[in-house]
């Protein structure tokens, strides 16, 4: 789906659309940054988190069959002109009851707030402090 299409898509929120969009991730073996709110979520159902090589953050080792789904998108215009925006998520599991489908049922929910200007402050920001390292990589690589 392309979220350009979407009434109410600005270049601050085509990420989000995209993120809704989206028919789920699963969890099995995600990395998920600790201390996060999806980080509490999973370890609230018991699902096995374990130590990523990714410093400060962790994998679902047992999550096989759990999607991480984006349920709605709320946004809110203040007095002063403020938007003010939340993704609402869900986590599902295959439905144990029936065989044989795919059939989903929530186990969890929650909302997160969202940085409205997050990616048009990428988008303007000027100080961009170049990495040689990787400049060098590119270099060799794809032929300027």
């Amino acid at each position: 789906m392309r979220a350009y299409n979407y009434i109410d898509a600005t270049i601050y929120n085509i990420p989000w659309f995209l993120i809704y969009s989206y028919n789920g991730f699963p969890l099995y073996h995600m990395i998920i940054r600790k201390n996060t709110t999806l980080y509490r979520h999973l370890r609230q159902l018991g699902l096995d988190l374990k130590d990523s090589k990714v410093k400060g953050h962790a994998y679902v080792e047992n999550g096989e069959g759990y999607v991480l789904t984006a349920t709605n998108y709320r946004y809110v215009v203040d007095g002063n002109d403020n938007l003010n925006e939340w993704l609402d998520f869900s986590i599902i599991r295959p439905d144990d009851t029936v065989t044989d489908t795919l059939l989903y049922v929530p186990v969890d929910r929650f909302s997160v707030s969202v940085d409205s200007y997050h990616f048009g402050n990428l988008i303007n920001y000027q100080n961009w402090k170049p990495r040689q390292n990787v400049l060098d990589i590119a270099k060799r690589y794809m032929n300027p």
